[in-house]
């Protein structure tokens, strides 16, 4: 189980050892620092992380600082949710969800619910 529920990302080589290594899945938010939206999205992410966080961890990522790593994962703009599992990025949600539908795709991710 991840032992810690929501951690920043440094680097390219962090989200390698933290994410793409992971035993399990774990949500990685790609966020601006500067964006309302991000921040109303990590809010709401952040609450389903934590009704969840005996299963899922969460890696925030900032797109101003980490851009190359971004860009590798096809996110040019946040706010973007993704599902990171067995090496890969599986899923992503981006634009403005409400929290059902965050937690949704959480659940979905570490396979509770639909897709």
């Amino acid at each position: 189980m991840p032992t810690t529920d929501i951690f920043q990302v440094h680097d390219e080589d962090d989200f390698a050892t933290r994410v793409l290594t992971a035993k399990d899945a774990v949500i990685v938010g790609f966020f601006a620092p500067d964006c309302e939206t991000c921040d109303t999205i990590y809010s709401r992410t952040e609450q389903v992380i934590e009704e969840n966080k005996e299963k899922v961890s969460m890696a925030k990522v900032n797109i101003d600082d980490l851009s190359e790593l971004s860009q590798k994962y096809g996110v040019v703009a946040g706010p973007v949710l993704a599902v990171a599992q067995n090496g890969k990025i599986l899923k992503k949600l981006s634009g403005m969800p409400e929290i059902d539908e965050i937690r949704k795709f959480v659940k979905s991710g570490i396979g509770e619910g639909d897709d």
